[in-house]
């Protein structure tokens, strides 16, 4: 009963919440087409449901009013957490992947190479992350689309869709493609920096 006493009073982020897991209910088509839509950008669907990163949306939303601070429109505020949640996963199943793809690469080896070729292959693979995260304190919207070129080997048109479902201004590919280039110039001057010799 909404007026019992013994009930807390729902904010506009539950009333939100409850909206989306509604059956029927408008919210509830969009707000989870939208997490889908984000856990297929990131290719994250086979391992996450919307559910769960609505419901971690929720809670942040509600650790975000207990420091004092005003949602106000709470659906937009869920759609827009849950992209940043999504985003971080597909972050932390990236460097996952990279420690266990070391680790393998490490006890193997690489076929036919002695000691020294492995121990230089891992000194260049450590300078470049090094340089990686140097770019990235510098320019980490270029960092990000270099990651998803050439780590992730995304298409240029998969490119624009990850810019325009986190709502970022999506270039021209021609531009996109000159800043990767530029930014490939950068990261070379900076592996050379970090005493990388010339070839």
């Amino acid at each position: 009963m909404p007026n019992s006493p013994n009930l807390p009073s729902l904010d506009v982020l539950d009333i939100a919440l409850l909206e989306v897991l509604e059956k029927g209910n408008s919210y509830a088509y969009s707000t989870i087409a939208t997490v889908r839509r984000h856990l297929y950008s990131f290719r994250l669907h086979q391992l996450i449901e919307p559910h769960e990163i609505l419901f971690e949306a929720y809670l942040r939303g509600k650790e975000t009013q207990r420091r004092g601070e005003e949602i106000r429109n709470a659906h937009a505020w869920l759609k827009r957490t849950a992209f940043n949640i999504v985003r971080e996963k597909s972050r932390k199943a990236r460097q996952q992947n990279h420690l266990q793809f070391e680790d393998l690469e490490y006890c193997l080896g690489a076929p036919g190479s002695d000691l020294l070729d492995q121990l230089n292959l891992a000194y260049e693979i450590q300078l470049l992350y090094e340089a990686l995260q140097e770019f990235a304190q510098e320019d980490s919207y270029t960092e990000q689309l270099l990651r998803w070129r050439l780590i992730e080997q995304l298409s240029w048109p998969e490119i624009c869709d990850r810019l325009a479902a986190s709502g970022e201004e999506v270039p021209s590919s021609a531009a996109l493609r000159q800043r990767v280039s530029r930014a490939k110039k950068r990261i070379r001057n900076i592996l050379h920096g970090l005493g990388l010799p010339t070839v």
